[in-house]
């Protein structure tokens, strides 16, 4: 007697994107009841009684699976049009009056408006000697005015133009984050490297119990206006290759905030220094899925135009 070979098991292939994606998008994986199926009887409980479910009963046909929308790359999980968020670009006149701290404390930065111009009032770097010890830099020649730099990751840009240690700050509701990507800064008069890289914001003893839900609210909008711009930028971009990198950038971004927020005097408590990090990707997003937008709208054209 020949046995029938039993049929070949067939993996599941699940795209690496899409469980990327999942992942950054917080959505959740629920566990999926198939038709007819029924509970398994406990041990040593008596089966439960009735008639036998004929098969003249049983559906005819399979049940009709929903697929998930692809995008435009043909992956799975951003859906076939995303909605626009749009984040708050507040102007760099909107730091006139406020003293910011690099990391809530040590170096302090302070802005006001001079004759309709923002201007750096008051700068101090803090870092540290050769010999190990702390050490602090206050810069002189000012008010020094600041350089417009636009907009180039969604928030107004600002440059200070400090000769020893030139920076650059995107603008936040209440920061501003320093985009300098370069070695730290030598003052060799006085033997003492600074790092001024990293959110500069309210001083830690500002950031109060009952600022945490207003903090809490910000956090959870940012984190909306994150994945929303996020999609939109999987959906407009047509290469393959550029969306795994984009997977691949956004899946970092939860350590790269952790690993920048980490000395933030206090961060556990209030969140300031996550929430503002997030407002930038989110914006930064925004401004990628943009530019995605219209080259997606300039193939279409040419494609009218072909046909």
């Amino acid at each position: 007697m020949v046995r029938p070979m039993p049929r070949p098991f067939h993996r599941l292939r699940i795209p690496l994107f899409a469980l990327v994606l999942a992942a950054g998008a917080g959505t959740a994986l629920a566990q999926v009841a198939l038709p007819g199926a029924v509970a398994p009887t406990p041990e040593g409980a008596a089966a439960p009684r009735g008639p036998a479910p004929s098969p003249a009963t049983a559906p005819a046909t399979r049940p009709k699976l929903h697929r998930r929308p692809v995008d435009a790359a043909g992956l799975p999980g951003a859906p076939a049009t995303a909605k626009v968020v749009a984040a708050k670009v507040l102007p760099a006149a909107s730091l006139a009056g406020q003293t910011l701290y690099r990391g809530g404390r040590g170096s302090e930065i302070a802005f006001a408006l001079r004759d309709k111009t923002l201007v750096v009032s008051h700068l101090t770097l803090a870092g540290r000697g050769d010999d190990g010890a702390d050490c602090r830099i206050d810069v002189a020649d000012l008010p020094l005015a600041v350089r417009d730099e636009g907009e180039p990751s969604g928030m107004a840009r600002i440059g200070i133009p400090v000769s020893a240690c030139p920076m650059s700050f995107d603008v936040l509701d209440g920061a501003a984050l320093e985009t300098g990507d370069r070695a730290n800064c030598s003052f060799a008069a006085t033997h003492c490297t600074v790092d001024p890289g990293g959110l500069w914001g309210p001083a830690a003893a500002t950031l109060t119990p009952d600022r945490d839900k207003a903090i809490e609210r910000q956090r959870s909008q940012a984190e909306t206006a994150m994945r929303a711009n996020f999609k939109r930028l999987v959906a407009a971009t047509r290469d393959r290759p550029t969306v795994m990198g984009y997977a691949r950038e956004q899946a970092q971004f939860s350590s790269t905030r952790e690993e920048m927020c980490r000395g933030y005097v206090a961060e556990v408590k209030h969140g300031f220094c996550s929430t503002r990090l997030t407002d930038a990707r989110a914006a930064a997003l925004r401004t990628k899925a943009d530019i995605a937008q219209a080259e997606k709208e300039k193939r279409k054209a040419r494609q009218r135009k072909r046909g």
